[in-house]
């Protein structure tokens, strides 16, 4: 391939990298004449877009798909969040491509008249993903997608879900929009959905004549992941009815701080449990030896779980202190978890894993690593190691998380990275952490092979 044939491909490759801003998308064909051919020349550019809030966005919603010709499929998302400029100019000009439209995804402020497309029961052909944010007033919503695989609704009114809940459809989110009825119709008919997350903003209580369509077996038979935002009498009930004789992959529940009893209710048929994790003040996890997880949520947005209070239900009722291998906890939360173990200390034989999730100061006088000056003293402690997606990390910060540990008597508890490059400014990272770590501290095997 002769290079004046290879720079548009590889130009066009990097123009599906940018974001897909509208306003980012005329930047990039103006750049140059070359620039602009290779854009103009290629219909998959225009076919996928993002409006902002803009009224220049919404002005030229009719330019882009101009662009993406007449066969393309669509991937659109609007924001009418702040209502600036009218939601029906901009849903109007979609009208006459709705046989191309794949992905929709729009946010709706105040009042806003979706009715031109979404309410005037029109056929989507090859809509796969359907995502509608509402507001208060919830605009109601009309239409048929046979083709629809995920479905995430929030402060949406659907007068007929029938069009909505089709044969295929594989992920279904319901935030304040759909009833408990609705939700025993989507185990019924969606054979094939594998998530549903459904939120009860009301908390009214359940008639029993509600929960009678959750007897029927198989319920879900494609279910794996399950999120339920109920009061907590009814989510247990729900449980118990629909559930008590399978074992889901992933049951998270949204309940009030005071809840933790309901625990034993998630924990229906997991195995021992292997890992506890407390991504932030609102969320706990928990996974057992096969990988099964358990998620609870603060339903109230300014309280927080009593980390002791779940640590000793949970070590006293499911034996957790003596199951669990690895703890995963964020480092600006470290001087919580201090006394956390104290009535139940964790005993697995060969020790346990402290996961830390980095956190830094964000602005302020205060720079660097966001860790409590407090000293972490575990009896079963056999590793520390940095959580969290690739990335940078100087072996600086590794050993000022370090220096907050006590490693137990007798034992040389590892150090490691996981998925970190650890960066040194005067020598290899390895050789200095090393040399700082002391006797009493080893690199695992995992860091140790990237020498």
């Amino acid at each position: 391939m002769s290079l004046g044939l290879l720079v548009p491909d590889l130009l066009m490759e990097v123009f599906f990298h940018l974001p897909s801003s509208i306003d980012q998308k005329i930047i990039v064909a103006q750049v140059s004449q070359f620039w602009r051919n290779i854009a103009l020349d290629n219909q998959l550019f225009w076919s996928s877009f993002a409006a902002g809030s803009s009224k220049a966005d919404c002005d030229r919603v009719p330019l882009m798909l101009e662009r993406s010709g007449s066969s393309t499929m669509l991937h659109i998302q609007f924001n009418f969040s702040d209502g600036t400029w009218p939601a029906d100019v901009a849903l109007s000009a979609l009208l006459p491509h709705t046989t191309r439209i794949e992905s929709l995804d729009v946010k709706f402020g105040e009042a806003v008249d979706i009715d031109v497309l979404l309410n005037s029961n029109l056929e989507f052909p090859a809509l796969k993903i359907l995502r509608l944010n509402g507001d208060v007033d919830k605009p109601t919503l009309w239409l048929t997608a046979p083709r629809l695989r995920s479905l995430d609704l929030q402060s949406i009114y659907p007068s007929n879900w029938n069009t909505l809940l089709a044969p295929g459809l594989e992920s279904i989110r319901m935030h304040g929009a759909g009833t408990v009825e609705t939700l025993a119709v989507v185990f019924k008919q969606c054979r094939l959905v594998s998530r549903v997350a459904f939120h009860d903003h009301d908390h009214i209580p359940w008639s029993d004549k509600k929960f009678q369509g959750f007897t029927a077996r198989p319920l879900a038979p494609a279910l794996c992941d399950l999120e339920l935002d109920l009061s907590k009498e009814e989510l247990v009930r729900l449980l118990n009815i629909g559930f008590s004789d399978v074992v889901l992959h992933a049951l998270t529940a949204v309940i009030p701080r005071d809840s933790v009893e309901m625990l034993t209710a998630l924990l229906f048929g997991v195995g021992p449990l292997a890992v506890f994790e407390r991504p932030d003040y609102q969320r706990i996890e928990l996974h057992d030896n096969v990988g099964r997880i358990r998620r609870l949520q603060c339903w109230d947005g300014a309280s927080s779980f009593s980390l002791k209070e779940v640590w000793d239900y949970l070590s006293l009722h499911h034996g957790l202190h003596e199951t669990v291998r690895e703890i995963r906890i964020p480092s600006r939360d470290w001087g919580l978890h201090l006394d956390v173990f104290e009535s139940f200390p964790p005993k697995l034989p060969e020790g346990i894993t402290i996961g830390i999730y980095i956190s830094y100061f964000q602005g302020g006088p205060k720079k660097g690593l966001r860790m409590p000056d407090a000293i972490l003293r575990l009896p079963g402690l056999a590793k520390i190691q940095i959580c969290g997606p690739a990335g940078d990390l100087s072996v600086e910060t590794l050993l000022e998380v370090v220096a907050k540990v006590e490693p137990p008597e007798g034992r040389t508890v590892g150090v490691c990275a996981g998925k970190k490059r650890l960066t040194n400014a005067e020598q290899n990272p390895f050789v200095a952490l090393q040399m700082a770590l002391g006797d009493r501290w080893g690199i695992c095997t995992h860091c140790t092979a990237k020498f």
